[in-house]
């Protein structure tokens, strides 16, 4: 019986496509392929001529290889991907928590780096007794503190610099009049100010340079942050030296002793007007500070809150 040559239907180049595509990603040491068991199974039963057979050996093979280049090119790019990414993560800015300074974000490279820190302070007063002024006995609350502080280093870690805002602000009393309207009076606000700016250069450990707005090197509690006070506010005679801070420039460093702090001076060249002011006259201020630990530096804290280990 002879049977009529066929030829192939569109039916057959589909699964033959679909095959070769899905069968080139298996391993090369897997012989035969499908596509090719399915074409001689086709050419033995006479469905599609020898010449046909060979064709689509062909466009199989053809399939193969552009799906072993496109495979190739995909690899590539998973690669380059990989090491884009790795590159990525490496660059990243890495982010720390200090429990009692707040948050560091500092770059992959040591040439940068911004602290950020938070201080709020909520107080309530009420004078009791029989003896207590009137104007006191009020029950009042109150927040003496609201503060943002901004500080690292850039471009070189011996480069320093530091904001400090105070967003509680200080009490103002501006006086407002309406002529030929209504008397004068006075309007009582509270304005955000600043507190730091500066930046500072540190040459050698016995040798740094600061200049902007900060606080003169004079009283001790003073130059204590309000943060490592024991109690919520500074000594009542601190308030008789109101150096306070000022704009100007200043030299310190330490010397001497096994980690430089045997000797630790400040020296400071300043306004003499305070926070925020120009100068208004020929004058400068001076201050300096001397300090001497012969048995090794004491940080600028009251009390041990570091809970140093005896």
């Amino acid at each position: 019986m002879i049977r009529p040559q066929m030829r192939p239907t569109l039916g057959v180049w589909i699964v033959v496509t679909v095959l070769s595509a899905a069968n080139s990603r298996a391993q090369d040491a897997a012989p035969p392929r499908l596509e090719d068991r399915l074409i001689e199974v086709l050419r033995e039963n006479r469905t599609i001529t020898e010449a046909q057979a060979t064709d689509l050996r062909r466009v199989a093979e053809d399939y193969r290889r552009d799906e072993e280049r496109r495979l190739r090119r995909d690899a590539g790019l998973d690669r380059e991907i990989d090491v884009l990414a790795d590159r990525l993560a490496e660059d990243a800015v890495r982010s720390q928590y200090f429990r009692g300074k707040g948050l560091r974000f500092t770059s992959a490279d040591p040439d940068a780096s911004l602290e950020i820190g938070l201080r709020l302070q909520v107080r309530f007063t009420q004078t009791f007794g029989e003896d207590a002024p009137a104007d006191d006995d009020e029950p009042q609350f109150a927040v003496p503190r609201a503060r943002l502080s901004l500080g690292g280093h850039a471009f070189d870690p011996r480069l320093r610099y530091r904001f400090l805002f105070d967003f509680a602000g200080t009490n103002v009393d501006t006086p407002v009049s309406f002529p030929g309207l209504a008397d004068e009076f006075s309007s009582d606000a509270r304005f955000a100010n600043l507190k730091d700016a500066y930046l500072a250069y540190a040459f050698d450990p016995a040798l740094t340079i600061r200049a902007g707005q900060f606080k003169t090197p004079y009283s001790r509690q003073a130059l204590t942050g309000a943060g490592d006070l024991i109690f919520v506010d500074r000594a009542i005679t601190d308030k008789v030296f109101p150096l306070g801070r000022d704009v100007g420039v200043m030299a310190h460093g330490g010397f001497g002793g096994g980690a430089d702090d045997l000797v630790a001076y400040s020296f400071g060249v300043f306004n003499g007007e305070g926070d925020n002011r120009s100068n208004d006259d020929r004058g400068l201020a001076y201050a300096a500070r001397l300090a001497v630990s012969p048995f090794g530096e004491v940080p600028y804290t009251e009390g041990d809150l570091r809970r140093t280990e005896a």
